[in-house]
């Protein structure tokens, strides 16, 4: 019975692409270096006041959010994370769209700190997990 069960976790697992090292899928990797290459713009907009350049490229980082690659790790944690993300990057295309200096500063450092605890948190798991049960593997 165990081997049944062992078997069919490890097919979930093969079937979803889920890397057991980061606990993050295969097509997770690809986005989130798109989320990098968004980020870096913004970054560039935030220390030459380009709110324009902002605008440009919170309105993709925000459809990255949506796909289902960004969505295919269903933790609670990673989900808070998400919605915090999220929020940082709706704060920091109104901020850009304001042309608020301070407004896209601070929105920018909220949308990195949620990036930054996100990333320690999934590196934190000390086992892989399989939809929520830390210990199935």
């Amino acid at each position: 019975m165990r081997t049944a069960a062992l078997a069919s976790v490890i097919a979930t697992i093969t079937l979803l692409g889920i890397d057991l090292a980061t606990g993050q899928t295969v097509g997770g990797e690809t986005i989130m270096r798109q989320k990098l290459t968004y980020a870096q713009a913004i970054l560039e907009g935030v220390t030459s006041e380009d709110y324009k350049k902002i605008t440009d490229s919170t309105v993709p980082l925000l459809a990255l959010t949506h796909r289902a690659e960004w969505n295919a790790i269903d933790r609670y944690d990673y989900l808070a994370f998400s919605m915090g993300f999220r929020q940082a990057v709706n704060d920091l295309a109104d901020a850009a769209r304001r042309q608020s200096a301070d407004g896209v500063a601070y929105s920018y450092m909220r949308m990195t700190m949620a990036c930054v605890a996100c990333h320690r948190s999934l590196r934190d798991v000390k086992k892989p997990w399989v939809f929520g049960f830390p210990d199935a593997v």
